[in-house]
């Protein structure tokens, strides 16, 4: 059997909440809407190849969806992630983020479906998501807010030099 170089060190919960929909009637799961947000980090030791990834999500009943067995459900876990020292940069730009979330969130979909087994209407259980998309809107948003803070340090420097030519 061939592991991944990519190993799950530790796991935890850190949060949990849920507002279970006591008006609850027994509909079909395809009438039931949610939103669902998302948000990541990789942090990286400084000396060797782990990873610490939080992943925490939002699930939000539509509003006036009766049909939705929860109103709200937010969750953040913890995964610490280990690589080994003489795995190349490339294996390890393959390998995280992708995997290392979708490792968290296959996890959290057991958690959730465990923890929901007795609201009304049974276990929730999480949608899969596209990781692919959802890693590529944070770069993309990550691109733009340090072009913006670029643009806002720039605007602030020529403020600041208009401002001391006046003075003059």
């Amino acid at each position: 059997m061939n592991l991944s170089p990519l190993q799950l060190s530790s796991f935890h919960l850190i949060h949990f909440s849920v507002d279970v929909n006591e008006n609850y009637k027994h509909f079909k799961d395809s009438e039931a809407e949610y939103d669902i947000g998302t948000e990541f980090d990789v942090l990286k030791a400084n000396d060797k190849l782990l990873f610490r990834v939080p992943l925490v999500f939002h699930i939000c009943a539509k509003a006036g969806n009766s049909g939705c067995r929860i109103k709200r459900l937010d969750m953040k876990v913890e995964g610490i992630f280990v690589l080994p020292e003489d795995l190349s940069e490339d294996m390890v730009q393959k390998l995280v983020p992708f995997n290392c979330l979708a490792i968290l969130y296959s996890l959290s979909r057991g958690l959730i479906l465990s923890i929901t087994g007795n609201i009304p209407g049974g276990s929730f259980l999480l949608p899969t998501l596209d990781f692919t998309s959802i890693i590529r809107e944070k770069i993309l948003k990550e691109k733009a807010k340090t072009t913006k803070n670029t643009i806002v340090k720039k605007g602030r420097i020529a403020r600041a030099v208009s401002k001391k030519l006046k003075d003059r």
